[in-house]
Order: structure tokens, then sequence, then C-alpha cells
């Protein structure tokens, strides 16, 4: 005979269960799979793309509009960033809070210079945006930054322009105004990135016999200019140019003592490893063993670091190197200069790297606000691949399906409430009616 018999609630509520638990063990791989895919990671950092570019540019911008948002001193407060860069000599901080100035200014002024810029028929975007900030200074502080600017360990060039627009002058400040028309004369004051204190090669030759005799402990500086001057290009793989503008940074942040300790001991073993000093000492004894004059001297010093080299540590410091050439040309080597001082490794070194590319001095400017907080500018951008989305619909169907499980389950739960109430009671009638 069959047995007709409904299944018990517990065996007919093992499914439910079943898929439950199941979904719980299940879930959290696919999240972390699926976060994984999607969370920043290092080898962004790596990633010179627009998508970046420009995600790191808009943090910056909505930084820089944090900084001041007092509509009643934003000027003020905008000016003094300024002269108090000036009074530091950071020339590319205050030419970044300058460039910055429609973030930090009110939206009257921030439209006053773009109408300004747009009138300027001369040099690239950055330019005019600088001339048409300087109009929205107090004249002390434009005539101290023209003065300041004025060319000291920078190869600027200072070309007069006369810029078209419409002004109103209203307690020392500069409107743009439609019904009224004059011109202004400003001075455009572009950086060069050609600053160099490597030296000449005849000054690598002393500091080469000092070295060798004692009297000289600074290897670092003696090692990092022989390596500019006579690595080739195959063995760091930049450029001669940018190898010793790099190496200008660098010596100059070392000298300064504006590196960061961690850093500072990264590089020195890098340079070390580069360079190692048994060969070099060797190779640089033999270059100066008899006497010759100067010139071919120079040549065999040059000879002698080039034949040190250690093709693959140079390789590897020539990583720093290269991040430090970009950040030079997107700024100034002093600009460079103050955001390395900000980096305790390669990481951060890129990510002054990628702020630098996105708003070249501005970099500058936010980090010599904010100090190492202003290398966080940088967003990476989520690349929703096939296999993103595939990821991220398997957790969302996990969940929904997890969800459900847990309907059912309580749907079951209370069926099964209902009938136990309802045998209950069909047993309470019973027993009265049998009494």
């Amino acid at each position: 005979m069959v047995d007709t018999r409904k299944p018990s609630g517990k065996s007919a509520g093992w499914m439910p269960a079943f898929v439950f638990n199941s979904l719980l063990l299940l879930i959290p791989l696919l999240a972390v799979k699926a976060l994984s895919a999607t969370m920043p990671d290092e080898t962004y950092l790596e990633d010179r793309s627009a998508p970046v570019l420009a995600e790191a540019r808009r943090s910056m911008d909505e930084t820089f509009s944090g900084i001041s948002n007092n509509n009643n001193t934003q000027r003020e407060h905008w000016a003094s960033l300024i002269n108090e860069q000036l009074e530091a000599r950071n020339m590319s901080a205050a030419r970044g809070f300058l460039l910055a100035a429609p973030q930090m200014l009110s939206s009257d002024d921030a439209r006053a210079i773009h109408a300004a810029a747009q009138a300027d028929p001369s040099g690239n975007e950055d330019e005019r945006l600088l001339r048409a900030s300087l109009l929205f200074l107090p004249s002390y502080v434009r005539a101290g930054y023209e003065t300041s600017a004025r060319p000291r360990g920078h190869d600027l060039i200072e070309t007069p322009d006369v810029i078209p627009a419409r002004v109103e002058t209203v307690d020392g400040s500069l409107y743009v105004d439609e019904e009224s028309a004059t011109q202004i004369r400003a001075t455009t004051l572009t950086y060069r990135p050609t600053f160099s204190v490597l030296g000449r090669v005849e000054d690598l030759v002393q500091n080469s016999r000092s070295w060798l005799r004692g009297e000289r402990h600074n290897d670092f500086a003696v090692k990092l200019t022989g390596l500019a001057m006579a690595s080739p290009p195959s063995s760091t793989g930049l450029s001669n140019n940018r190898l010793q503008m790099a190496a200008s940074v660098l010596k100059t942040a070392w000298k300064s003592n504006r590196l960061h300790p961690d850093y500072a001991a990264e590089l020195t073993e890098a340079l070390n490893s580069a360079l190692p000093e048994s060969v070099l000492q060797a190779n640089l004894e033999l270059a100066m063993a008899d006497v010759a004059p100067l010139n071919v001297r120079a040549v065999r010093v040059q000879d002698a670091f080039a034949q040190s080299i250690d093709p693959f540590a140079a390789a590897r410091l020539g990583n720093d190197l290269e991040e430090l050439a970009v950040i030079a040309e997107a700024t100034s080597v002093l600009g460079a200069v103050s955001l390395l001082e900000h980096a305790d490794s390669l990481s951060e070194l890129r990510r002054a790297r990628i702020i630098a590319e996105a708003g070249g001095d501005r970099a500058v400017a936010l980090v010599a606000h904010l100090g190492s907080e202003g290398l966080q500018m940088d967003v990476q951008t989520v690349r929703w691949s096939q296999s993103v989305i595939l990821q991220v619909m398997a957790l969302a169907g996990a969940i929904i399906a997890l969800l459900l499980s847990v309907l059912v389950s309580l749907q079951h739960a209370m069926r099964e409430s209902r009938a136990k109430r309802a045998e209950k009671k069909a047993r309470k009638q019973a027993a009265l009616a049998a009494a």
C-alpha cells in the first residue's frame, strides 16, 4: 500500500535550509572576488591614461574648493596663501594657487577670471589663466609675485603681453564688467625645468678624488652625479636630459635634507646596488692612477662610472628617476622637490606623479598646504569590463537568492505554525466532544 501521508515539516523544509546555508558560504567568496576586481590596487599607480588623470584633476578641484569656502573672505584667504608661499620662496606652489583661483574664489570671480582668460589671445590655457588670476590679487601680493619670479635657479622667460579685458577697479581689486573696457598689461612667467645642480664633469673628477681619499663622506651625491653623467640611456631607460633633470631633483632634496628617512634609506640602497662601492672604487683608482690632463682624466672618470654600473639595479633605480623626471617636467625642479619630500616610497612618488601630471603646479600648491595628505588626491576609475560585470551580477543574484530562501523559510514556518495551531484546536474540540 502506498504511503500517501504528507512529509513532516522537518523533512519538507530541508531544501530552503540547504540553499540558505550554501548561500551563506558562497556570498562571501563572490563578494571578495567582486571587490578585488573593482577596488583600487597598486597597479593603477602606473596608469597614465586620460580617465585616471581626469579623476585626479576633479578630486584636486574639489579639494581646492573646500580650502576657502567663506564668501566674505575667500579672496583675502586665497591671496594670503599665495603670499605665504612667496615668503617661503615656493614659486611653484604660489603659481599653483593662482591656477586654482576659479575653484577657490566665488562663482562671480570665477566667471570673471574665465572671461579674462578667454579674452587673452596668447599662450596656453594655464598661462592665460595665470595672467587673468593675477588681476584679482591685491597690488602688493601681485608685485611680490612678479619680484619673486625673477630668475633665481630657474630658467624663466619674462614676456610682456597686453590682455584685452573688461574690468572695473573696486578697492584695488579687478572685476570683469560688461559696460567698461580697458587694457591690462601683465607679465607672463614661464617655467622651464632646465635647472641642474650636478655641476661640470671637472667637478665630478675632483669630488671623486676626494671620495677616494676619504675626504668627502657624501657618497650619495658623488655616486648620483656620476650615474647621471656617465650612465648610458640603456641602463636607466631615461634620456640624458631627463636623467640629469631627475638626478638634480634628487640631489637637491638630499642635500637640503628634504627626503623622507624611509625613502632616503631605500634610495641609498638602490644607488649603492647600481654602483657597487668596491667595483667603483677599483675603477676610479685605475682611472686616476697616472698623471693626465684634466680633460683626459674627466673622460676616464666618466668611463669608470659607466663600467661600474650594474644594469639590473640601475634599471630599478631608473623607475624612481623616471617618476621624478615626469614630475619636474609637469611642474619645475624645485616643485618636484616639494612633492618628493612628502613621499616615503616609490608608490607615494607615483601618487605625486599622477597629481603633477593632472594639475601641474596645482599639485605643488595642494601638497604645500595639506602636506602628505595632498598626495591622496588621485582617484582610480572602475573599469567595468565584462568579467567585472559578471562577477557583480553573480554577487547580486546570490544575495537575491538568499533573501528568497529566507522568505520561503519564513512562509514555511508560518504554515507549520498555523497547521500546529489548527491540529491543537482540533484535538481540543475532539476531547470536548468525547467528554
